[in-house]
């Protein structure tokens, strides 16, 4: 009885050390405290200390291998008062705050950003005063990925990068909001004719309704409305995650890129963070709606309204990866 009970427990103990193999970890310090650009970079800044930097890998049918990071942040001024953190949103939660891994000659080794599970915990920070602190895990995820052990021992220090955008619920009752809101532009309604369908989606979906704006945060915006004429099988669209994304870009007249509006990673992203939201409106019923707003970027422009008044058609296509 004695040996099937060590037999057994030599088991288990090979199954848990199988699915979490292959654990290091080691601390490295950040080169500076402040993210690059962005909206969300007003409020946060990175405390300056050591971090965990750790590797994992995850044995199963596709082999998964982790990096993650535990960084401090601190609120540099206060936050969004009087408003209830599920109202904060994030226009590209791709992006909402990314760090660079770097080498020991100061060269990029590897992107990471903030977990999808502390967005919540985020947007609980900015709801509070300057000076708050709060940890959060920034990671990288790869399948069957040679090179990400070499990363993670590449890796000597981390440098903040971007953020994104950060909009408020109307309907909160923040002073910050109130008082942006009389920042917002308005122009006339978009012609939509000159929203232009990804190929995938001509005669299954309708533009019923797009309007573009400066919205509170000084940011180039594009509301678009849409309506399902006919259930779409998604299948060909998504990854081999089921995961699919609509992103947009602002163009001119002739079709060219309107450059000072475009963000770091040249496309308007519309905060569908898993890329289910308008997966789910595709496999819908017909004559479902869906309004999403895609955001672009105020960074390299030096005057937004004007930029975005070069804007006259708007060219939408789905992706398999999110902003890239």
């Amino acid at each position: 009885m004695k040996k099937i009970y060590f037999i057994f427990s030599a088991l288990l103990l090979a199954m848990i050390t199988s699915c979490s193999s292959g654990v290091r970890s080691k601390e490295i310090t950040p080169t500076s405290t402040e993210f690059t650009s962005g909206e969300l970079a007003k409020y946060i800044e990175v405390v300056d200390q050591p971090s965990e930097l750790t590797f994992a890998e995850k044995d199963g049918a596709i082999a998964t291998q982790y990096i993650r990071l535990k960084v401090t942040l601190q609120m540099t001024k206060d936050g969004f008062k009087n408003v209830d953190a599920r109202d904060i949103d994030f226009t590209s939660l791709l992006s909402v705050a990314i760090i660079n891994l770097v080498d020991e000659n100061g060269a990029n080794v590897q992107d990471l950003s903030v977990k999808s599970e502390d967005m919540l915990k985020l947007k609980k920070l900015l709801t509070g005063s300057e000076g708050d602190t709060e940890e959060f895990v920034f990671e990288g995820e790869y399948h069957n990925h040679d090179y990400a052990p070499k990363w993670f021992e590449q890796a000597c220090q981390f440098t903040p990068y971007i953020t994104g955008d950060i909009s408020v619920e109307s309907g909160s009752s923040s002073d910050v909001e109130m008082e942006e809101n009389d920042m917002r532009t308005e122009t006339p309604s978009f012609n939509l004719n000159n929203v232009l369908l990804p190929s995938q989606l001509k005669g299954k979906v309708e533009v019923i309704n797009a309007e573009k704006s400066v919205n509170s945060y000084g940011s180039p915006s594009m509301v678009i409305t849409f309506k399902l004429l006919s259930k779409v099988n998604t299948s060909s669209m998504c990854s081999e995650y089921g995961q699919m994304w609509i992103i947009g870009i602002g163009q001119t007249e002739n079709g060219v890129d309107v450059e000072e509006l475009l963000p770091y990673c040249r496309e308007w992203g519309c905060g569908d963070t898993y890329g289910k939201e308008f997966k789910e409106f595709l496999e819908s019923e017909p004559d479902e709606t869906i309004t999403l707003k895609f955001t672009g970027n105020k960074e390299s422009s030096n005057d937004v309204e004007s930029d975005l008044e070069k804007v006259k058609k708007f060219k939408l296509k789905i992706t398999t990866h999110g902003l890239k």
